[in-house]
């Protein structure tokens, strides 16, 4: 319930940023820190998947994970098929509202111009809406960055971390978020994975652990850099310099 909670927030906070000039949009996260709700949300994704699908990995074997994986993707797709259509739809029917406004962004007017083939793209994976378009990397995240992760966790959990991590340095100095343009025009799946693995490698622990969250307490190291980031991003945000 804990978990739930904090991802309903996220995506209430999501909300919130995405209307433009909101005032409550001044006391969100992502004017706090270094990350947004976003982050918040992907990160508790993978430790509700840590917890999830490590249990079935370890209850049904190989042959389950990869059941319950595919039956996860197809849900996601799914509901990002039905979510793409219902933004086309919105667009489409508030079409002369848009053309007519200052600067509509390119994308709303391509929209607007042309439903049936926004739809089709939307459902071939060819261009999505501006915002299902996330629902993509979960996706992928479910199809590739969990089961690799599990795999990996299975011989060796901090090993596993530090593979993820070495992915995400790849992808932040080798310019291959570019690859990524037209299938994740606004998430570089290579790059969150990381983010989503740590929530991963958390909610795995969390199952494993005998006694839970006491050896969360015991590592405080966890602690201290927690603290460290949040301060050192809340500083970042209110000094001049």
């Amino acid at each position: 319930m804990r978990i739930d909670f904090f991802r309903g927030l996220a995506l209430y906070v999501i909300l919130v940023d995405h209307i433009e000039s909101n005032p409550l949009g001044k006391y969100t996260l992502h004017r706090f820190g270094f990350s947004d709700a976003a982050e918040v949300f992907v990160f508790l994704s993978g430790v509700t998947c840590g917890i999830a699908y490590h249990s079935i990995l370890a209850r049904r074997g190989l042959g389950g994970l990869a059941a319950a994986v595919i039956k996860r993707a197809i849900l996601i797709y799914v509901f990002y098929v039905l979510s793409s259509i219902a933004t086309i739809w919105f667009i489409s029917a508030n079409a002369d509202s848009i053309l007519h406004s200052n600067l509509p962004p390119n994308s709303l007017v391509a929209l607007a111009n042309n439903p049936f083939f926004a739809a089709w793209s939307a459902i071939l994976l060819i261009e999505q809406p501006p915002l299902p378009g996330i629902l993509i990397l979960h996706m992928a995240l479910t199809l590739f960055a969990m089961p690799a992760f599990l795999l990996g966790a299975r011989h060796n959990a901090k090993l596993a971390i530090v593979a993820s991590g070495c992915v995400w340095g790849i992808s932040q100095f080798h310019g291959l978020g570019h690859t990524w343009s037209t299938l994740f025009p606004y998430f570089n799946p290579l790059a969150w994975q990381f983010l989503f693995s740590i929530g991963m490698y958390f909610g795995i622990q969390y199952r494993a652990d005998a006694r839970p969250l006491q050896w969360a307490t015991r590592s405080k190291w966890l602690l201290i850099g927690a603290w460290a980031i949040v301060t050192l991003s809340l500083l970042y945000r209110l000094l001049p310099v």
